[in-house]
């Protein structure tokens, strides 16, 4: 594998009922094949952010702290959505404030977003993303849902709502 490649999307063992990977084991394999970094993405908490923070430090990776978060785009205090409604997007702190509200979207996912699984919506959203990164995470995020579901119009739509948000990041 090319020193240059790194994992952008990986879960652990803290993706509940998703991810079966210890995250010592992740690292070490990670600078077994010469990488550089690795990216922590698990679905909807950072659980595991501290250990692989020291795990990936310990053995000279950087670590890149994000998330896979769950999106409804109605209220995330209403709880009637399905949970095959939910768009999900790929987070990344970029920054000091990037981790903070990453922080923040992770909690009040769980605390106010809760149904079936930790959510946030767009509004939300739009508040925290100061110091994020965001990335689709193809078929099932919004765009690609939009794409699947034969919306090309409302795809674009989205794509446009994400570079919005997210102003190039």
């Amino acid at each position: 594998m090319p020193h240059d490649f790194v994992h952008l999307h990986v879960h652990s063992d803290y993706s509940l009922l998703s991810g079966a990977a210890k995250i010592p084991r992740l690292v070490e394999r990670a600078a077994e094949q010469g990488m550089t970094a690795l990216a922590l993405t698990d679905l909807g908490n950072l659980f595991g952010a501290v250990e692989f923070f020291e795990a990936a430090t310990r053995n000279g990776l950087q670590p890149i702290l994000g998330m896979e978060t769950f999106l409804t785009r109605g209220s995330r205090l209403e709880k009637t959505a399905k949970v095959r409604d939910l768009d999900r997007l790929l987070l990344y702190a970029e920054n000091d404030t990037g981790w903070r509200n990453l922080m923040r979207i992770a909690t009040v996912g769980y605390t106010e977003g809760f149904y079936y699984r930790p959510r946030i919506d767009y509004e939300f959203l739009e508040d925290h993303a100061e110091g994020l990164i965001a990335v689709s995470p193809g078929m099932l995020g919004a765009v690609g849902r939009e794409i699947l579901s034969g919306r090309p119009r409302q795809a674009v739509e989205m794509a446009a709502r994400h570079r919005e948000i997210f102003q190039g990041r």
